[in-house]
């Protein structure tokens, strides 16, 4: 699997929808302890499709990129969300998805 692929597969798996996968907007490692670390990768996306479904999740909510900071992300994330926030204008699709 591709890492453009899994995007792809966990808003399907998670939330019951398609999207389109576009290109790379920030990708990081985060350190956890002494012994293991995470590589994030955000990408732009569009819908393909506009059901959803909350498997797992309690609520889906769209905002405006100026507005993604006001949300509390774990450590590792808050590096993706600030470049994300630089990455996406008002001229872009207008909003951002989060779940929680």
């Amino acid at each position: 699997m591709t890492l453009e692929e899994c995007p792809k597969r966990e808003i399907r798996e998670e939330l019951a929808f398609e999207i389109e996968v576009g290109p790379l907007v920030s990708s990081n490692e985060h350190v956890l302890n002494c012994q293991s670390a995470i590589s994030l990768y955000a990408y732009r996306a569009r819908y393909v499709s506009d059901r959803t479904a909350l498997n797992d999740r309690e609520e889906i909510r769209r905002v405006l990129p100026e507005d993604l900071m006001k949300y509390d992300f774990p450590a590792p994330d808050r590096f993706s969300a600030k470049e994300v926030m630089k990455a996406f204008t008002l001229e872009d699709a207008g909003c951002i998805l989060t779940i929680s």
